[in-house]
């Protein structure tokens, strides 16, 4: 409205956003110094199904839960490779069965203030691995998903702590 007073504005907010050098990364046991970057992505497939009921949806159908992602890790060793196509980081013989390893994603400021992402069993989809001639480090691109497991925390586990709370799901 006009000649009204302007509300009162808010302090600044003197809270610091996590950042990626606040992020460990644990992949099949060991503290991954060398991820570049991650993606992870939860989702639940639901499925509209569209009736005679005009705009609104019939029904909705929820799908298989389902958790992917990928992981950018720098080229140290042929472990990573090695384990995607055989089962094992040391393994000479081709596998017929998915690799699986545990991941562990966290980003922490303080003991207080942290986010994680667990996956007990992450079944590695794909490697690749692209030789570069010009001399600069290479990359292994990991494609992965999580293994249904009948317990869901088995699956995926997300802890979310803040200053004023903790929330595990």
């Amino acid at each position: 409205l006009e000649g009204q007073t302007d509300p009162a504005s808010p302090s600044p907010s003197s809270y610091e956003p996590l950042v990626y050098p606040n992020v460990t990364v644990t992949f099949d046991g060991s503290t991954a110094d060398i991820v570049e970057s991650f993606t992870l992505t939860s989702e639940r497939a639901a499925q509209v199904i569209q009736g005679d009921t005009g705009m609104a949806a019939s029904d909705v159908v929820t799908g298989r839960w389902g958790v992917s992602g990928t992981l950018r890790i720098l080229f140290e060793t042929d472990a990573i490779w090695r384990k995607f196509l055989t089962g094992s980081p040391t393994g000479t013989t081709h596998s017929q069965t998915l690799a699986v390893a545990a991941l562990n994603i966290t980003a922490t400021r303080s003991s207080s203030d942290e986010v994680s992402w667990d996956i007990d069993n992450a079944e590695i989809r794909n490697v690749s691995l692209v030789p570069d001639p010009s001399g600069a480090p290479l990359f292994y691109d990991v494609e992965f998903s999580a293994r249904p497991d009948p317990t869901i925390a088995n699956t995926l586990t997300v802890v979310a702590k803040n200053t004023t709370s903790s929330y595990t799901s």
